[in-house]
This record gives C-alpha cells, sequence and structure tokens, in this order.
C-alpha cells in the first residue's frame, strides 16, 4: 500500500505512546521511520550511521532492532538492502491497528469525563424560584426566550450589571481568536515541516507552553507570525 506523510508520523506517534519500550528502542524506531523512503520503499541505513547520528554504541543498536522487530514494528530483511546492508521494512498495518485502538481508548477516556446529566427531560427555563439546584441542560441559555414546564412563556434577559454583556461577548471573541490563530499555527507548522517527521515530532516537543502562547498571539496579530515566531524562537531551518 502506498505510505503517505501521515502514516509515518502516526508511526512516530505509537512509538512514543508504546508503554514497553525502552528509550533507546524509541530513537532507533524513528529513525528508521526517518530513513524509510516513500516513493520507493528504501530504508536501509547501516548499523555504523544510526549509531554515530543517535550518539549509541553499535552494540545497543543492535540490541534495539533485536527488540523491535520481536514487538512486531519493523521487519528486518538481512543484506536485503544497497552494500550488503539490512534492509528495514517498517509494519505499517501493525502501526495502523495499534493507531485505531488508541483512538478507541482516547474516545473511551474522554467520555468518561464528561458530566453525567439527568436522563429526564431538560427544562430550558425555571420552574422554581432561584434555589441552588442542578443544572440539566449543556449550556447557558441567557439570550433566549423559552416556555417553561407550566406553560408560561418569559424572557430571560442577559446580566447587564456593570457592562457584564459585553464583558461577555469579549471573552468569547477573544477565546474563539485564540483558538483559530492556534489552529493556523499548527496547519503552518505541518505544512511547512510534515515532510520531515522526526523534525516534526522534535519541534512539537521543543514548544513549551509559553511559547505557544506568545506564538499564539503574534498569529492574532498577523496570519503566518506565529511560525515565524517558533521558527525564530527555536532558530529553525526547513523546507519552504
Amino acid at each position: 500500500m502506498p505510505i503517505e506523510p501521515l502514516d509515518s508520523l502516526l508511526a512516530i506517534k505509537i512509538i512514543g505512546l508504546m508503554p514497553d519500550l525502552r528509550p533507546s528502542d524509541r530513537r532507533v524506531a524513528m529513525l528508521i521511520i526517518e530513513h524509510y523512503r516513500r516513493r520507493d520503499g528504501r530504508c536501509d541505513p547501516g548499523i555504523q550511521r544510526l549509531s554515530a547520528l543517535l550518539g549509541l554504541s553499535t552494540r545497543t543498536i543492535m540490541r534495539a532492532l533485536g527488540r523491535l522487530e520481536r514487538a512486531g514494528l519493523i521487519k528486518r530483511i538481512r543484506h536485503g538492502g544497497y552494500s550488503h546492508r539490512n534492509r528495514y521494512v517498517p509494519n505499517w498495518p501493525r502501526f495502523a491497528e495499534l493507531c485505531a485502538a488508541w483512538n478507541q481508548r482516547f474516545k473511551v477516556g474522554a467520555k468518561a469525563r464528561m458530566a453525567n446529566l439527568s436522563p429526564l427531560e431538560r427544562h430550558l427555563g425555571h420552574v422554581c424560584g432561584d434555589g441552588d439546584v442542578t443544572q440539566t441542560y449543556k449550556a447557558n441559555r441567557y439570550k433566549q426566550t423559552d416556555r417553561d414546564s407550566r406553560g408560561s412563556k418569559r424572557g430571560i434577559s442577559p446580566p447587564t450589571r456593570g457592562g457584564r454583556t459585553a464583558t461577555i461577548a469579549s471573552v468569547a471573541s477573544r477565546s474563539a481568536a485564540a483558538t483559530a490563530a492556534e489552529r493556523r499555527l499548527s496547519d503552518d507548522l505541518h505544512r511547512r515541516f510534515g515532510s520531515m517527521p522526526m523534525t516534526y515530532a522534535e519541534i512539537i516537543q521543543a514548544i513549551d507552553p509559553d511559547m505557544l502562547v506568545a506564538a499564539t498571539q503574534a498569529e492574532m496579530k498577523q496570519r503566518g507570525a506565529g511560525i515565524n515566531y517558533i521558527i525564530r524562537a527555536l532558530k529553525l531551518v526547513g523546507p519552504r
């Protein structure tokens, strides 16, 4: 099957999430993915090259390759590459299977965190006085006229004391702008460095919360300024 850039990124994601891999195993696996050439499937880096790039001994590299092969993440074809080097084939179906299992686990965890709501019909308006009650509707609806369970129609006016209505609108607007800016920043990073999976993964790990906030603020002021901020902060050089 044809291998897309997203397949490489998902494989790196699974390598980072698997609990039973050693740090050296993860680094070797990511470097194997980095060497895989999607257009023809060539992947035959020598042991000495892997050792020099990662700063690990050749014995550590060989042990890591053995563990990765036993884990079913790569297949090693001895002397199946160029210059009598071993050829490595990432187990792409296995990575896709592990990714699907992780996504299912992630969704189950997200559902478990959702608030439990009453199974009874939800009231859109108050049915009694303003006492402490359990909210049964997912969102506050202060800008809508609703009919309560007793059949009387009444308007629910938004709070206006001290300009609170304007404040709520302003906060919502800023939140939406920040979300949109952060989404644009993420898309820009993927377009710029997505073809370099190892580099892209390292960039994502290097962006700390303060840097993300600063880059998002720059993107809110001017489109494209967010990724330029990160490139300057991390002193990056990548494909245009």
